[in-house]
């Protein structure tokens, strides 16, 4: 992201303007002002170019606010939150209420898993009874158990047996020990919530930077907001493109940074839905759009289904743009971000002998 930092503006430039409004823009008091809150171990930060006022503060603590309520009711790790009461229900004949933005989350969900052919599905979460959360390292992916109980779990995976009742606010898991995990689309619902708290009260060029998922709306003065992707190998913070943006989201899903290390492996968190296994097509997709919600599950559904397969889904979606890079680091890139990448293969950081 663009290095913002309070009181670090230029003076809007506004060609052969008269003197007087040049002189107006040299007074302005716009700057970015930034805000971060960690919410549920992840650091949302808010970059918004506006005059300091309480009305800011509000508005940006509103907005933190919002991302935690959504948090709430989004976390399979809150016993009582929408996620797990419909997972404690699976398989129940009666459905369960739900709030209006988990029938939101789980509608596009299910488009998605539709259209990638269920490479996305907020249903693989069955599988951490095998992967735990790729903290540990005290189980063999490789032993004949092991794949044995993943090809056991992998039959209560399925998106289409999901049922949503929008009119009548519930939803419903089919079968029993069915589980649903929103890693994958939750983070860019909050990251939309956030945008529409400040843009409903009156602020529309900011920055919402959570833990890398990125939405910028506006400008920065007389320049759009600058983006980068990140290297997949090399150090945090070291990108290989940067580009100009404005009113889009820009999401990442790669193999950097979640992971476990078992069996003498390196193994991703990012599962296949079709083997039960971590996704090996690519090592890092990201997905550029107007929803950070949409962008999310593409970019997630991009990197199980690989270069190939995972551009021609976002070409699907009017405005989506995307680039993968498979594990031999060739970058594969969407026509609309072709002009600003023009790198198709990365080099492998030279690392410093310790």
């Amino acid at each position: 992201m663009d290095g913002c930092r309070r009181g670090s503006l230029r003076p809007l430039l506004l060609g052969a303007a008269a003197l007087a409004t040049l002189a107006a823009c040299e007074r302005s008091r716009e700057e970015v002002i930034e805000q971060s809150r960690e919410l549920r171990g992840l650091r949302f930060a808010i970059r918004v170019y506006a005059e300091p006022s309480d009305a800011l503060w509000k508005a940006i603590g509103d907005a933190f606010d919002r991302v935690e309520e959504v948090q709430r009711l989004l976390s399979e790790w809150i016993p009582d939150s929408d996620v797990s009461k419909l997972n404690e229900a699976a398989g129940s004949t009666e459905p369960v209420a739900v709030s209006p933005e988990l029938l939101r989350v789980l509608d596009v969900a299910r488009q998605v898993s539709e259209r990638s052919g269920g490479a996305f599905d907020v249903t693989w979460a069955v599988l951490r009874q095998a992967w735990g959360d790729f903290d540990k390292s005290d189980i063999d992916p490789l032993s004949k158990p092991f794949r044995a109980k993943v090809d056991r779990l992998r039959t209560k995976i399925g998106w289409d047996r999901l049922e949503l009742d929008p009119a009548a606010g519930t939803a419903r898991l089919a079968e029993r020990g069915m589980q649903l995990g929103l890693g994958g689309i939750a983070k860019g619902f909050a990251v939309d919530e956030a945008a529409a708290v400040l843009r409903r009260l009156g602020f529309h060029d900011f920055v919402i930077d959570a833990a890398g998922d990125v939405l910028v709306s506006g400008r920065r003065g007389g320049r759009d907001w600058n983006v980068g992707i990140r290297h997949p190998r090399g150090e945090p913070g070291e990108v290989f493109v940067q580009f100009p943006l404005r009113d889009r989201a820009v999401v990442t899903t790669g193999d950097y940074e979640h992971f476990l290390e078992a069996g003498g492996q390196r193994w991703s968190h990012v599962i296949d839905p079709a083997t039960g296994f971590p996704a090996i097509r690519c090592v890092s997709a990201t997905v550029v759009h107007a929803s950070a919600m949409v962008a999310d599950a593409l970019a997630t559904a991009a990197f199980i289904l690989g270069p190939t397969a995972g551009l021609e889904l976002v070409r699907g979606y009017p405005g989506a743009e995307a680039v993968v890079i498979d594990p031999n680091l060739g970058v594969h890139v969407s026509p609309g971000l072709e002009a600003w990448v023009g790198v198709r293969w990365l080099k492998e950081p030279k690392r410093e002998l310790r």
